[in-house]
């Protein structure tokens, strides 16, 4: 799975935006990682993979995100 739909899939699963919602935004911004992170920072003012991890007490481990993705988002 690539980077893009790990994030996409976290956003919609932890709830922080609805599958409307990252359409919306894709739509007009790109189906990018930057973009889905907006709407993370959006919707909780979070700025990293790494607080969101911290905040939902998730391990991206888990959720298949390299220490890479992880470094970068």
């Amino acid at each position: 799975m690539d980077t893009v739909s790990k994030i996409y899939d976290l956003i919609e699963s932890l709830g922080i935006a609805t599958e409307d919602e990252m359409s919306l935004v894709t739509d007009i911004n790109g189906y990018s990682p930057e973009s889905l992170m907006d709407i993370i920072y959006a919707r909780t003012g979070l700025r990293s993979l790494k607080q969101v991890a911290s905040e939902y007490d998730v391990d991206l481990e888990e959720w298949g995100f390299d220490e890479d993705e992880i470094e970068t988002y």
